[in-house]
This record gives C-alpha cells, sequence and structure tokens, in this order.
C-alpha cells in the first residue's frame, strides 16, 4: 500500500489493522520518507533515544510485524534509512515518521481481505488455519 505524505506510517498501517480486523501480520517495505525518527533502545533505561531525520531518504528497508497487545492492536516496525550521503541509519521506527510519496486522492488504497498490496500482504484472522 502507498501513504500519502501527511499520513504517519505507523498510525495508517495501525488504523489500517484495527479496521480490517487483522491481529497478526508481517509487513516488509521500502519507499522514501519525508521525515523520520528513529529510536534505539537504551539497555540501562530501558527507553528509545530518539534520532529525528528532518529531510528526505529512502527506505531501504522497513520491517515488522502487528500483534495485540492489552486489547489494542500494536504495528512494531524497524527501518533502515539511507540520506542524500548514502550514510544509512538503522533502529525502530517511531509514530512520528511520514512517508514522501504524494498520491491523487482517487488513487488512494483499497483494501481487500487476503489481497497482496504494494508494501503489505495482509491475511484476516479468519484466513489462518
Amino acid at each position: 500500500m502507498r501513504l500519502d505524505s501527511e499520513e504517519r506510517i505507523i498510525e495508517t498501517l495501525s488504523a489500517l489493522c484495527a479496521a480490517e480486523g487483522i491481529r497478526a501480520a508481517s509487513i516488509t517495505g521500502i519507499g522514501t520518507c519525508v521525515k523520520a525518527e528513529l529510536g534505539s533502545l537504551d539497555w540501562e533505561t530501558k527507553l528509545h533515544r530518539p534520532r529525528k531525520i528532518d529531510e528526505h531518504c529512502e527506505i531501504a528497508a522497513l520491517v515488522g510485524n502487528v500483534s495485540v497487545q492489552d486489547g489494542k492492536t500494536v504495528v512494531h516496525l524497524h527501518a533502515t534509512l539511507a540520506d542524500a550521503e548514502c550514510r544509512a541509519f538503522s533502529a525502530d521506527l517511531t509514530p512520528f515518521s511520514h512517508p514522501a510519496t504524494p498520491i491523487p486522492h482517487e488513487k488512494r488504497r483499497q483494501i481487500r481481505a487476503g489481497a497482496t498490496l504494494e508494501y503489505m500482504c495482509v491475511l484476516r484472522d479468519d484466513q489462518a488455519r
């Protein structure tokens, strides 16, 4: 699926999964970001140290999963981003990250259960066996 640059990646995927009843999934993707924030875990404090990237960057790899924790749909993503100098940064993608792929409103996502999307393959609970 493609996201508009105004959308937040994790927030949009979480809402999609909740609306479609997706409780477990694997996510992979590529693309570009207009701005992103990665968070690396500080093992002593168990908190993420945020690193903002306020420039267009390439999403070289986006890998994660969907699960349910305490009744809430959770999207957890790791990203490897590359800047204009081809320097790579990799860590957890935070909820503040935005894609850089604007698309016309009439070409917005169309979801159907079991469909293979451009960036995500969806399998609903009732199809898992």
